[in-house]
């Protein structure tokens, strides 16, 4: 219905997107009390925490000598999903750091799930 309605109106599906995620983007925005648990809780576990300034993700830097994929892997058996940014690097040296994004999802969801991978990170 939402598809022939914009197909009807002229909109293309890159159209539809973007206003979607600037929806998404809104929401995550409204609630910065929210990001702020989410980095706080990430900060006390030792991340360098760079806050975005646009964007539906953050990213959070390991000390080096941590590996972020390490991370990622125990920090899936916890319940939370995060990218290790070390895959990413090309021909820059790899930084060690995870990638978490948080427009998608509430505040009921979020602050549990930063408080987990906190844990994750310590226990690293």
């Amino acid at each position: 219905m939402i598809a022939a309605r914009a197909v009807a109106e002229g909109i293309t599906p890159l159209e539809v997107l973007l206003r979607t995620m600037h929806s998404a983007w809104a929401k995550a925005s409204a609630n910065g009390e929210t990001v702020t648990s989410f980095q706080d809780a990430l900060v006390a576990a030792q991340l360098e925490v760079r806050a975005p300034d646009q964007g539906m993700h953050l990213v959070a830097y390991l000390n080096n000598a941590v590996s972020d994929t390490g991370i990622e892997d125990a920090a899936k058996c916890a319940g939370v999903v995060v990218r290790a940014v070390s895959r990413f690097y090309r021909a820059a040296p790899a930084r060690s750091g995870l990638m978490l994004g948080f427009s998608g999802f509430p505040p009921s969801v979020i602050v549990p799930a930063a408080a987990r991978l906190a844990k994750v990170v310590a226990a690293a």
